[in-house]
């Protein structure tokens, strides 16, 4: 990752406390996020996408 997405991500692992341990690993946190991320943006924005076909 580039300094500015760490730097998005950071600023955006509070808002899913609930969803991660703060007990793992920096990296194990991030992994966790990133899978977060996909699979909300694949819930909304993908299949927003794909009904616009």
């Amino acid at each position: 990752f580039n300094k500015k997405s760490l730097e998005m991500i950071n600023m955006m692992l509070p808002a899913y406390k609930d969803e991660i341990d703060d007990n793992l690993k920096e990296s194990e946190r991030i992994s966790l996020f990133i899978n977060l991320c996909v699979e909300k943006m694949f819930k909304k924005d993908f299949l927003d996408r794909i009904k616009e076909f």
